[in-house]
């Protein structure tokens, strides 16, 4: 009888066992989907495609809301002085800020998704390395360090991705002098 018992226990123990690791790989599997599903409505977002691109070269074209508008690193880091140092911004500066504004907004999301568990962020770093890295000046491929830590500064003085040192890690003061403009 003790032997039916432990049988019957070991039995319902390894059952057990199974039914959590199938429905722990569902849940990784479900979790990952969803995470793919949420980079694709984010990889064809207007302003997803033309921050990509203008991280990915030093001039290039984009477009956003209408607005065509030609934008090299010069250009770039002209948008990304904070409200502390620039309080005017040309329309071309403008249209930059905001879709800077929307694919960190947009970033946001991933890291709330992330913060709660339904997205494992080593996946989304997976997906996302190559930008990340370019943004943290971590490939050839990167801006200037002008530019990484300027994006750092924007991303703390505005509050961008809620804590930014999930994307960008946080660097030694800046060295580099930044140019402070009359109100």
């Amino acid at each position: 009888m003790n032997v039916e018992l432990l049988v019957g226990v070991g039995g319902m123990l390894g059952a057990s066992f199974k039914w959590v690791y199938e429905y722990s790989k569902s849940l990784k599997w479900q979790k990952n989907k969803f995470l793919i599903e949420q980079l694709d409505s984010f990889k064809q977002l207007e302003s997803t495609k033309a921050m990509e691109t203008i991280l990915d070269w030093n001039a290039a074209k984009v477009t956003f809301e209408d607005k065509k508008i030609y934008v090299n690193d010069d250009l770039l880091k002209e948008s990304l002085y904070t409200h502390d140092i620039k309080k005017k911004f040309t329309t071309d500066e403008f249209v930059i800020r905001d879709i800077i504004d929307s694919y960190f907004d947009s970033l946001t999301r991933f890291v709330l998704f992330c913060e709660h568990g339904l997205v494992p962020k080593e996946s989304l770093i997976l997906q996302m390395n190559y930008w990340f890295n370019i943004l943290k000046g971590n490939t050839s491929k990167s801006k200037s360090r002008e530019i990484v830590e300027m994006f750092d500064k924007y991303m703390e003085y505005y509050g961008w991705c809620s804590k930014p040192q999930f994307i960008l890690p946080k660097k030694n003061k800046s060295t580099i002098p930044i140019t402070t403009y009359p109100n």
